[in-house]
């Protein structure tokens, strides 16, 4: 009877076992037949003062925002690559991993003793550990310490966080390599700026007053741009080169875009974000404020919106003649409000260059006299300022925002600077702090516009029809008085 060749070099490795220390040249033949790597965790470093640990950080699912850690631990590799693995610098690394004889013929080997340590490439070494017998009869490799710890307020980035796994029968060797362990892991600067246990409602919006989760795009982006960056300017800096070419990806290589589905772009959820791969301005300036408060930096950000503008008597009749000119049998009726001094406002917005005003005159069914937002114009835009992803996208609003952020300048004041991450616009002077005026400069042209309402002498069964006038447009180096910029800060 001829036995299996597998069973018969489990046999012969039994037998050369007995030999003290074991041939190396049956350790390298056999070894990775027998031995397995199963699984590899990394661990929350060790609470201080019996609270919870500042330098484990949990990281979400982009398009869901659930967690990829438990509490204080990441199953990173299985095999292959499994979850990402994230650390505030200085912090030590933890890890521990299980291993498989897969012929320990009858519990013939459990009562020797199994040796393992791991080689990092980056220097992050984990010493040798007699492995632990569990019940399931796998083999623990328990929690330990790396053999240093990341660098104090340095961000990093491994792409491919390698271990090499050994094992040995003693713990002078000889060793026999088993297998190779690879994984994300990002180190940031210092703590992230956001709340990491707020609990989800069903909708996936955050039921605790909070936009931000540590999503792993997020913190790849934040890490990977960033790397090698020790202070907080350089590192805000880095984080806007992803966001300037206009060209963002996720970390799956799909593209994400600015205003790209123009009817159905997500708001500041980023979970929808991800997976619809599309959002407005709030989306894009949530997702980069995001990735700035992960590195454990604060920055704010502006909203924009036009001023009401009161139209003088004559205007209102001028127009109103015009347009009833123009339409015989229609009604002209001005969209208005009145504020509480009983001054008359007239809706406005702000268009983003560029446009040809001669032929922006539209007329346009709509659904109701409340909804003037509703309204685009058809004729007047050219393909203007590109947005992510996106040469040509929707150029009238009325809010707009982006990030704002205190840096300092080269003669070491606070200078504040622009950051505008849907379309990759950095508004940020030489020696002085960037100004509306600047900003207006690079991005936006104000435009006053009325909204008229044309309702038919005999209104049954007809639809109702708007049309827009252009007033006014905004002119360079000239701060146009008709924005208002706000600026906000998160409240956690």
């Amino acid at each position: 009877m001829k036995l299996p060749l597998f069973f018969l070099s489990c046999l012969t490795l039994l037998s050369a076992y007995a030999q003290t220390p074991p041939p190396e040249s049956l350790v390298f033949e056999y070894g990775e037949e027998v031995y397995k790597l199963n699984e590899v965790y990394f661990h929350a470093p060790p609470p201080q003062d019996s609270k919870e640990s500042q330098e484990w950080i949990k990281i979400a699912k982009d398009e869901t925002g659930e967690l990829y850690s438990e509490e204080d631990s990441t199953l990173a590799w299985k095999a292959v690559r499994q979850n990402p693995v994230a650390y505030v610098s200085g912090a030590t690394p933890y890890t521990s991993a299980f291993f498989t004889i897969e012929c320990d013929n009858g519990g013939q080997m459990q009562e020797k003793k199994i040796y393992a340590y791991a080689k990092s490439p980056d220097g992050y070494h984990l010493p040798t550990r007699q492995l632990q017998k569990q019940t399931d009869g796998s083999y623990y490799y328990p929690k330990t310490a790396a053999t240093k710890a990341f660098t104090k307020e340095k961000v990093d980035y491994f792409e491919s966080y390698k271990l090499q796994w050994f094992i040995a029968f003693s713990e002078s060797g000889p060793w026999q390599e088993i297998a190779v362990s690879d994984n994300y892991l990002y180190v940031t600067w210092k703590a992230p700026l956001i709340n990491q246990n707020i609990p989800m409602d069903d909708k996936n919006i955050y039921s605790e007053g909070g936009y931000f989760r540590v999503h792993h795009s997020s913190i790849n982006f934040a890490c990977k741009y960033a790397k090698g960056k020790k202070n907080a300017d350089p590192i805000v800096d880095r984080i806007f080169d992803y966001f300037k070419e206009t060209k963002c990806q996720d970390l799956a290589g799909d593209e994400l875009t600015y205003w790209g589905n123009k009817e159905d772009s997500y708001c500041t959820i980023l979970e929808k974000f991800f997976a619809g791969n599309d959002g407005t301005c709030g989306t894009w300036e949530v997702y980069m404020n995001e990735m700035i408060r992960i590195q454990g930096i604060p920055a704010s950000y502006i909203a924009i919106r036009p001023s009401p503008t009161n139209f003088s008597y004559n205007d209102i009749t001028s127009y109103t003649y015009y347009i009833e000119t123009l339409h015989p049998g229609y009604k002209a009726y001005i969209y208005h409000y009145t504020t509480p001094n009983g001054n008359t406002i007239f809706p406005n917005n702000f268009f983003v260059k560029n446009w040809d005003y001669d032929k922006f005159i539209f007329l346009e069914n709509v659904s109701s006299v409340y909804a003037p937002s509703a309204i685009f114009a058809k004729g007047g835009e050219e393909e203007g300022k590109r947005g992510q992803n996106n040469p040509d996208p929707i150029s009238i609003f009325n809010d707009h925002a982006f990030v704002v952020y205190k840096a300092k300048n080269l003669l070491g004041n606070e200078n504040v600077i622009y950051y505008d991450p849907s379309y990759g616009l950095k508004v940020n002077p030489l020696l002085s702090s960037a100004t509306q005026k600047d900003y207006e400069d690079e991005a936006l042209d104000l435009v006053k516009g009325m909204v008229f309402y044309l309702v038919p002498n005999n209104p049954s069964g007809q639809p109702i029809k708007a049309m827009a006038f252009i007033l006014k447009t905004n002119t360079k180096n000239v701060q146009d008085n008709e924005i208002k910029f706000s600026e906000f800060t998160y409240p956690y």
